[in-house]
């Protein structure tokens, strides 16, 4: 899949279009928030626009609708919908989710406690031990 240079958002065969974002759950009496890397899948309008309002330090477009394309564990992510909420000096879009029935939704919009953020470290690998 060619690549759309230095800004790592792709598209394949001209039919699906992706840009790297952001997932912030906010961790309770805690700052700042965790963040999870992904991958939204947006129409092919929103993704042109997206290329043109890079490098644009307040981009002048957004939020508009997407799909999360990760498997961000240990949750059931992948095609939630969502909306990308663009973000100025070239920091990545931040996704909100919309879905209220997805345990990640309820998560990002409540926040999560230090018990559930050592779940999600260990469901990546991660030692939690202190």
């Amino acid at each position: 899949a060619p690549q759309s240079g230095a800004y790592y958002d792709v598209w394949l065969d001209g039919e699906r279009f992706f840009i790297r974002s952001v997932v912030k759950l906010p961790i309770r009496r805690v700052r700042p928030d965790f963040e999870f890397g992904c991958w939204a899948e947006v129409n092919r309008a929103d993704f042109r626009m997206y290329l043109a309002e890079y490098d644009n330090r307040k981009p002048a477009f957004g939020p508009f609708a997407c799909s999360l394309d990760s498997d961000l564990q240990p949750y059931s992510s992948r095609g939630l919908p969502a909306f990308l909420h663009m973000q100025p000096d070239k920091h990545r879009p931040v996704m909100s989710l919309v879905d209220g029935d997805s345990r990640l939704a309820r998560d990002q919009a409540a926040g999560i406690d230090l018990r559930r953020l050592a779940h999600v470290y260990r469901a990546w690998g991660h030692d939690t031990r202190i």
